[in-house]
């Protein structure tokens, strides 16, 4: 931060102050009516009183200088710590919801499964719904005022996107014994349930990946 109009006028005015008692101190020595101790006492104390004012203005220059360094740089930190908090959540939302997913597909590989297994799923399932609903939203308006990158948004609609078509597939799977005996689909809608995961999953994987290349570049700046 450049010295104000005010502070450069001021050590201007104590240099010119300064020349000028250092003239009239050392004036032609026929003229002269200091002692050469007492011109010495005087300079020295001009040089001190001159040093200390101007040295007060530079040291307060620098001091706002260094404050504005300060401020700026706990600025960037608190950008790059709400954007790593928003990867962060940005992941765990995706992963809970995919988990949830995940963990009702299971239910139709293999017969060792109970009732009550089979309801805890799906009760599990429709809560991390009711949650992705809200939650989605609230990181879709996050990402872009947090990483200035309309990009990204888009990245992570495609993932909504997606989550949608999950919810469908998942809703539509048979539930009980005997729907699930007589689905001769069965196989085709696990698989279509499990291919949308595994994209979600990728989607999530590049969309953190260019949440951190955007944090990397502006944090390196």
């Amino acid at each position: 931060m450049p010295l104000t109009q005010e502070d450069a006028d001021r050590v201007r005015e104590i240099a010119i102050l300064a020349n000028e008692i250092r003239a009239a101190l050392n004036p032609s020595k026929d003229r002269s009516q200091l002692s050469d101790f007492s011109q010495q006492i005087i300079l020295l104390l001009l040089g001190f009183t001159l040093t200390t004012l101007a040295g007060g203005i530079l040291t307060a220059w620098w001091k706002s200088h260094d404050l504005e360094n300060q401020r700026g740089y706990l600025e960037k930190q608190k950008a790059l710590d709400r954007a790593y908090a928003l990867i962060s959540q940005t992941s765990k939302e995706v992963a809970t919801t995919v988990a949830a997913a995940d963990d009702v597909l299971a239910t139709y590989e293999g017969d060792g499964w109970t009732v009550q297994d089979i309801k805890e799923r799906h009760e599990n399932w429709a809560k991390s719904s009711r949650n992705w609903r809200i939650n989605s939203q609230v990181l879709r308006a996050q990402i872009v005022p947090t990483f200035s990158d309309s990009t990204l948004r888009d990245k992570f609609d495609e993932i909504i996107k997606v989550r949608v078509e999950l919810g469908r597939d998942i809703t539509n799977l048979p539930r009980g014994k005997k729907a699930i005996a007589k689905d001769k689909n069965l196989q085709r809608e696990h698989d279509s349930v499990l291919a949308l995961i595994h994209k979600i999953t990728g989607l999530l994987y590049d969309c953190v990946d260019r949440m951190i290349q955007r944090v990397n570049t502006v944090g390196g700046q």
